[in-house]
């Protein structure tokens, strides 16, 4: 009897740096049995993620992609794709399905492509929503399948694509990693938080899709009556000498921390009591996932992927996206900060939550279901 040989999978992601998708990445290649799967990842950049995989002794390929346009990158994509014996492709990102999805057909490699979230997003120009929609359509429409994590991206294509077909895999979390009861560095000393101090986390990209601004401006309300509450914001980008313009300007900002990214996130949320995530717009958050697993009270914006997380009032509190989006997540921060039963009732059910539905185990075994299917295996 003949032993079936591991399904060598090529991972392929835009950047090497840490954020959602390639958190996610990190997670499916560390939770796929390694019976059954052989994982290799090809990123555009260097990064900690590219630092994590190798030292998990997956092969990782970093090509620096300036120009899609360069086919001398795609003759040593090729070679690799031979060369390795790649029977299955899966993208995360549309950059990252764009630039392998024609070679891959050349070679008649089949692709998987995971939405993390769409291109398009509600602060675009109409010229440039077109361009991506347009964009999104040809791609989806050349893919061996699609991938979305939340059944409001699925719901989004099908409206806007007729020929759109997809499945729902949703993003799993590592519940052995970020567990509320293991030993993590305890970062509030370094924060210079006293020990009855509430921190609030905002650990993010400062981007206009987050908006970091929105944190400090409702953090600048609720601190005015609440002197214990800290605000911890962790993270780089555009907006970064905006954040730092506005908080010179705040009269708490004494009480503000800012920092880097960390790549120790279970000890990072084990620290907060409170996130915050007031995005304009998701996939389902891998960030929020992370924090509810660690038992974190979470305060977001009702958005694509994130409503499928949370319910108001049982394992967080979601408010809308609008002009008084401040007032709105500042009166939540007071609400949550001065009752002790609704802080408890909150963090208690995030991680049920996590438990339930949003584990790695069962997110890999489904993404393993998708790579057989589509190599047409039992």
């Amino acid at each position: 009897m003949s032993i079936a040989k591991p399904i060598r999978v090529l991972h392929v992601i835009r950047q090497g740096l840490i954020g959602g998708g390639e958190s996610h990445v990190l997670t499916l290649v560390d939770k796929l049995d390694g019976k059954s799967v052989s994982s290799y990842v090809l990123s555009f950049t260097d990064g900690p993620m590219v630092q994590q995989l190798r030292a998990m002794n997956v092969p990782v390929h970093v090509i620096p992609i300036k120009n899609a346009l360069d086919w001398r990158l795609y003759s040593g994509v090729r070679k690799f794709l031979i060369e390795e014996q790649i029977a299955l492709i899966h993208a995360h990102g549309s950059r990252a399905c764009a630039f392998i999805i024609i070679l891959a057909r050349i070679l008649k490699i089949k692709v998987i492509y995971t939405i993390h979230g769409w291109s398009f997003h509600p602060d675009q120009s109409p010229w440039v929503k077109l361009i991506r929609r347009t964009a999104e359509r040809i791609i989806t429409g050349l893919t061996t399948k699609n991938i979305c994590v939340s059944d409001s991206n699925l719901q989004t294509g099908r409206q806007l694509y007729s020929s759109f077909k997809a499945e729902v895999v949703r993003n799993g979390i590592d519940l052995n990693r970020f567990s509320p009861e293991n030993c993590h560095q305890d970062y509030r000393k370094e924060w210079d938080v006293p020990e009855d101090g509430i921190v609030i986390l905002f650990a993010a990209r400062m981007t206009i899709q987050k908006q970091p601004l929105v944190v400090l401006k409702a953090f600048e309300i609720a601190a005015e009556s609440n002197p214990r509450l800290y605000l911890v914001m962790a993270g780089a980008g555009e907006l970064l000498p905006e954040v730092y313009a506005s908080l010179n300007e705040m009269t708490c900002r004494t009480r503000v921390r800012m920092r880097p990214f960390y790549t120790d996130m279970p000890g990072v949320l084990k620290s907060a009591d409170i996130v915050v995530l007031p995005s304009l717009w998701e996939g389902l958050p891998i960030a929020l996932l992370e924090a509810m697993a660690m038992s974190k009270v979470i305060l977001a914006t009702a958005v694509d992927g994130t409503k499928e997380l949370i319910e108001t009032g049982k394992n967080g509190i979601l408010f809308n996206v609008s002009k008084s989006m401040e007032n709105d997540l500042a009166g939540a921060i007071q609400d949550v900060s001065q009752h002790d039963f609704l802080f408890q009732k909150l963090s208690a059910n995030a991680r049920e939550t996590v438990l339930k539905i949003y584990n790695a185990e069962i997110m890999a075994g489904n993404m393993l279901g998708v790579y057989n299917t589509c190599l047409n295996k039992e």
